[in-house]
């Protein structure tokens, strides 16, 4: 990769980190291929977990005094293995598989900066967090209407 084009790309990332909303950002989102339009996640984001047979709904039972679209807004904080995040099925970490038992012991990664819900990053769908297990978990979808 070029040093030109590197540049270019850490001037976009600082830009959407910093959530500018200029034009110029907004362009640049459209035209890279490599980026990811960003969504804040909702109660409902479906999640997928590397070592997991299956999908698992988020859950968000407590509000944090935000919501979107009619239901309650996540923060990094909405880690806890079945209370927030639900079995993934069945677990392929050993052969064979055994039923799935999330065990979270961090908070979600790469929450939004910029935004906080109650003093809490807001949870992103670019948002990872590692189960005890090996598995790393991740929303698939927002659980936004689009």
């Amino acid at each position: 990769m070029s040093v030109e084009k590197r540049r270019s790309m850490e001037k976009f990332a600082i830009n959407l980190r910093n959530n500018s909303g200029n034009s110029d950002c907004n362009y640049r989102k459209e035209k890279m291929t490599m980026s990811q339009t960003l969504y804040n996640i909702k109660e409902g984001a479906t999640l997928r977990c590397s070592l997991g047979t299956g999908t698992s709904q988020l859950k968000v039972p407590q509000s944090h005094g935000a919501t979107l679209q009619g239901k309650n807004q996540a923060t990094i904080e909405d880690h806890v293995a079945n209370v927030n995040i639900m079995p993934f099925s069945m677990c392929t970490r050993v052969n064979p598989p055994v039923p799935c038992t999330p065990s979270i012991l961090l908070k979600w990664i790469n929450g939004k900066k910029d935004h906080k819900v109650r003093e809490e990053l807001a949870l992103l769908n670019i948002c990872i967090v590692p189960c005890v297990h090996g598995g790393i978990i991740k929303i698939e979808e927002s659980g936004q209407q689009k």
